[in-house]
């Protein structure tokens, strides 16, 4: 689902958008399946993004699941 410029959809994201910053080192944890996020543009040297995923279902199952999904 995209999010088209310039749309109705694109300004109540940006109403709702809150920045969050700080000092080289500094880290944020969230549920990223909760909310819609992104990086900002690096003004220099690198980020690292660390993604860790909690599930009791299986790969095998997360990929069957999805594939009945795409064929349905």
């Amino acid at each position: 689902w995209d999010v088209m410029p310039g749309s109705e959809a694109e300004a109540e994201l940006a109403q709702l958008e809150r920045e969050m910053t700080g000092p080289a080192g500094t880290f944020f944890a969230f549920d990223g399946a909760r909310l819609l996020h992104r990086g900002g543009l690096m003004e220099a040297g690198e980020r690292v993004a660390l993604q860790v995923i909690f599930s009791d279902v299986t790969w095998t199952e997360r990929v069957l699941s999805k594939a009945k999904r795409m064929l349905s």
